[in-house]
């Protein structure tokens, strides 16, 4: 292989990925250290690709997050790369951590179907309380009924924070949600 030649069969490395890239850990922007065809010396680097960024690099694409991993630690993730406040382009170093799936999973969003807009609380149409639940190892735990969306939310983030512990949702997206 002659000098400056890429094998694509191998796996992008910390060093190939820091030769190509500059990343600023404040504010998680890539930007690129080389210029090509695609790309230009101090631009941003990467494109939104649904709700995460993606990079093409030596002709693999790979989402930004795990680069952004790689070049900070020297290694890929051991499963995936949470983003703490759910938002898959905010790549600053502090608001990334790894994660199982199950991990990954604690600090979903609201469904598009949710009707309280609380994650964990839905309407007891008999009763005409709220019903607060949390899902722990595949089992749905019913943490009680409650007069409002406002106490029901309070006991399922209470609840998320004793089981999930540091992968809770942020507990002021109930506080300010269920309250309206």
């Amino acid at each position: 292989m002659t000098q400056g030649m890429i094998r694509k069969d191998l796996p992008l490395t910390a060093a190939r990925a820091r030769q190509l890239l500059k990343y600023d850990p404040a504010t998680g922007a890539l930007t690129w250290r080389v210029g090509g065809r695609d790309q230009g010396k101090g631009k941003r680097a990467g494109a939104v690709c649904g709700r995460y960024g993606q990079i093409m690099l030596d002709s693999v694409n790979y989402r930004t997050h795990r680069v952004i991993w790689l070049m900070q630690t020297g290694s890929w993730p051991c499963a995936l790369v949470d983003h703490r406040d759910g938002d898959g382009l905010n790549n600053a170093w502090d608001n990334l951590r790894q994660a199982t799936y199950s991990q990954n999973a604690f600090n979903r969003r609201l469904g598009k179907r949710n009707t309280t807009g609380a994650v964990g609380v839905c309407p007891d149409k008999a009763s005409g309380k709220f019903e607060a639940h949390i899902t722990i190892s595949g089992r749905i735990r019913h943490l009680g009924k409650y007069n409002c969306v406002a106490d029901a939310a309070a006991v399922r983030c209470e609840a998320e924070r004793h089981y999930f512990g540091a992968f809770a949702s942020d507990a002021a997206r109930y506080s300010a949600d269920a309250a309206e």
